[in-house]
């Protein structure tokens, strides 16, 4: 129903292309992803989709804390998650990035060696002979 008293209300067709895919996603589907990662992970991700009013406000919330993953690892992500539960606040995206920060050097994934062939220095090195 459109135009309810103090309810939100919006047309997919008035929205953004970009914003329209976003439909497709509920907080279900946030929780199945971080249950895959861990137990605290999904905890951490259910309190920030309880933290707004309306859970959809919460969803690039969730989308940047599971997407830390791509730069640490499933278990390190986990364990910052367990500790953001023992601080006993509201997560928030930037609480577990900087978790995450503080421990980089234990916990982020290393850098993907460049591929193909590369010459040293050893190639370029002139001869005067």
């Amino acid at each position: 129903m459109l135009g309810c008293k103090g309810k939100y209300s919006t047309l997919a067709v008035h929205m953004p292309e970009k914003h329209q895919k976003f439909l497709e996603w509920d907080g279900g589907r946030f929780r199945n992803w971080a249950r895959k990662i861990g137990y605290s992970t999904l905890t951490v991700i259910e309190r920030v989709l309880a933290s707004k009013p309306i859970e959809q406000q919460t969803y690039k919330a969730c989308m940047a804390i599971l997407s830390l993953a791509k730069d640490y690892s499933d278990a390190s992500l986990e364990a910052a998650c367990e500790r953001m539960i023992s601080f006993g606040v509201t997560p928030t995206f930037k609480s577990v990035q900087n978790l995450l920060a503080a421990n980089g050097d234990r916990t982020k994934k290393p850098a993907e060696r460049p591929r193909g062939i590369t010459r040293g220095a050893e190639y370029y090195r002139r001869d005067n002979d």
